[in-house]
């Protein structure tokens, strides 16, 4: 043991929490509804699933449009997400052009000078990357962010005060740590609840006086159906009419990935948006030990620039995401849980 390092050689993980202890029993028993209905039902996993057929129905790519109906509802399941549209673009899922094979020239190049038409984006793998990239850029060890709690994987019915704030930063001064900045996921995870304007303008005003840093994981942004309007970070900032000169520009940082909205977490595609030019350009050098693959790129870029594709993607997931929202808070009603 002495050989390793002191993270390697640490009794305690994250994995070790009651969660992930969870997680195991789970495994270990999963529920299915015919083979093993007293099973453990998972609800501690932020997994968009809307996308996918389940149960009896099966992912026909032939079909565009299937009807779903049962006791307790019936609405037209439309068969729109990444898996329908990679099977009207063929040419791209083998790694063609214009009919042509670009396979050679994916695999033999890899991107590391970013994204040049985005200078402010850096592209990494997921945005657990992006989150520890963008730590690595903006503390040193042993220097601390704030997190409001609870947090996932706890219960978040809750909202940012200025007392909060104080008082957490001051708690930190006591335990002799330099306070770099303020670590907030909105919407957050699992609930999805978002930030209003007012608890933004709270963090703006905290990191202006404090003079430290705001990250701001937007990685459920596209997925927002039950709230009147999400707010950005960097529409926030926008609204105040803050000079564009004003160092607190440099110290905003977004993460976001496709994960969630696009749900494709095994594809690993996350991004930092930052505009201080310092930060983006270590950011970019760090991504070399978890870049996105050419392929990878090459399909999304494909994908995401089909404009007709992603505005129909993102409306019809919101209403799913609604529909299996009612459909769950109806059930555990009728369960007698509030």
């Amino acid at each position: 043991m002495q050989m390793l390092s002191k993270k390697a050689a640490c009794d305690s993980h994250g994995q070790d929490s009651s969660y992930f202890l969870g997680w195991q029993e789970y495994e270990k028993n999963p529920y299915h509804e015919v083979q093993n209905p007293n099973g453990i039902i998972q609800m501690g996993l932020a997994e968009n699933q809307v996308g996918k057929l389940s149960g009896i129905l099966f992912f026909v790519l032939a079909i565009r449009t299937i009807s779903y109906s049962d006791s307790s509802c019936s609405f037209p399941l439309i068969l729109l997400n990444a898996e329908s549209w990679l099977a009207d673009n063929p040419d791209v899922l083998g790694l063609k052009r214009d009919g042509k094979s670009v396979f050679k020239e994916l695999a033999l190049f890899q991107d590391y000078r970013g994204m040049p038409t985005f200078k402010n984006l850096v592209l990494v793998a997921g945005s657990t990357s992006a989150n520890e990239s963008l730590m690595f850029c903006l503390a040193e060890p042993g220097e601390a962010f704030l997190l409001p709690t609870p947090y996932y994987p706890g219960s978040n019915d809750f909202k940012i005060t200025g007392r909060a704030l104080e008082d957490a930063y001051e708690q930190a001064k006591k335990l002799n740590l330099n306070v770099k900045g303020v670590l907030v996921t909105n919407p957050s995870n699992p609930l999805g609840t978002t930030m209003d304007r007012d608890e933004l303008n709270l963090l703006i005003d905290f990191a202006i006086t404090k003079k430290i840093h705001i990250v701001s994981d937007e990685i459920y942004s596209g997925t927002v159906f039950d709230s009147t309007s999400f707010l950005s970070i960097i529409e926030a900032v926008t609204d105040r009419n803050i000079d564009d000169t004003h160092e607190l520009w440099n110290r905003i940082h977004m993460v976001y990935s496709l994960s969630k909205d696009l749900g494709l977490p095994g594809f690993r595609v996350g991004m930092i948006y930052s505009n201080d030019e310092t930060v983006v350009a270590a950011a970019t050098k760090m991504s070399s030990f978890g870049l996105v693959s050419s392929q990878t790129q090459f399909l999304l870029t494909n994908m995401l620039s089909d404009k007709k594709f992603t505005s129909k993607y993102i409306e019809e997931n919101r209403k799913r995401l609604k529909s299996r929202k009612e459909m769950l808070v109806s059930g555990l009603s009728g369960a007698g849980i509030e």
